[in-house]
């Protein structure tokens, strides 16, 4: 009888431990595109006519670079919400105009920046909270659209021009010891277009980096990476034809998202586990009565 209550005790020790499991006390995310150079290049350099590119809305009006910043950070335990947001505008004849837009709010950070020829982009996340309070998260971002009507950056290349898109990127993300599968931190870029749909042909690129870092409780999870790119279009024919260039965007999230009184899944696992033995205890002893 003594090594039933024990055996009994044991089971629903092991059963309520995983109740509560704590999350994160931080989680942290970085992205970054660094020097996004247009080049264009003459594919005919002896026919005397130089390569060229414009920017055009496709509504029609003249080109327009747009580029913004922004950061936020909310609580789940408190109800509050920081948010900063900044942008520029700026007219140019070359393929981006000169401008800068940044946002800042506890601890995050968003910075969008052009020159006339090249564009930069950084966000930086972090959620920092007591482990059985922290709930929350934290997020920036900075975009940059090669004119004002956001999504459609409607562009023409001359006859004979390559257009050659480089550039360098860089992701970081990490989560504490003490995170669960439901605290995560992500970074991510990503820039796409294509052309020449008007003249019978179909080109189209991508920049498109993730990276995702999930809690796991007793080990420090994170991860790194960083390169760099080049995207081209070509126009080949004797006449001008269109395309599109997508946004670039840059983010950055960090989330601490497990409630401290909703157990995980292997805390239900466990508790499951338990009462099946106190069940099992139970139906023995009426088996003997």
């Amino acid at each position: 009888m003594q090594l039933s209550r024990t055996i009994l005790a044991t089971a629903l020790l092991a059963s309520l431990t995983g109740f509560g499991t704590a999350h994160a006390t931080t989680a942290s995310a970085s992205a970054s595109v660094s020097n996004l150079t247009f080049t264009l290049i003459d594919l005919a350099p002896t026919d005397g006519v130089a390569p060229t590119m414009s920017f055009v809305q496709y509504s029609g009006y003249s080109y327009t670079t747009f580029g913004s910043a922004s950061a936020y950070r909310y609580d789940y335990t408190t109800g509050n919400y920081l948010y900063d947001s900044n942008s520029y505008s700026a007219n140019s004849t070359g393929f981006v105009a000169p401008g800068s837009a940044s946002a800042s709010v506890a601890g995050n950070s968003a910075v969008s920046s052009s020159t006339t020829d090249s564009y930069s982009a950084t966000a930086s996340a972090v959620y920092t909270g007591a482990s059985a309070s922290g709930l929350g998260y934290s997020g920036a971002q900075a975009y940059m659209y090669p004119d004002n009507n956001y999504y459609n950056g409607y562009f023409t290349l001359g006859a004979n021009t390559l257009l050659l898109i480089q550039g360098t990127y860089s992701l970081s993300a990490s989560v504490d010891k003490t995170g669960s599968t439901s605290d995560y931190a992500m970074a991510s870029v990503s820039l796409y277009g294509y052309f020449g749909t008007d003249a019978g042909v179909n080109q189209s690129v991508s920049l498109s980096k993730s990276l995702y870092v999930y809690g796991a409780d007793g080990y420090l999870q994170q991860d790194a990476q960083s390169g760099t790119f080049a995207l081209a279009f070509a126009n080949a024919s004797s006449k001008t034809n269109s395309g599109y260039l997508y946004g670039d965007n840059v983010s950055a999230n960090a989330w601490l998202y497990t409630p401290s009184n909703v157990p995980e899944a292997d805390a239900t696992a466990l508790t499951v586990a338990g009462l099946s033995v106190v069940g099992g205890f139970s139906w023995r002893r009426r088996r003997s009565a």
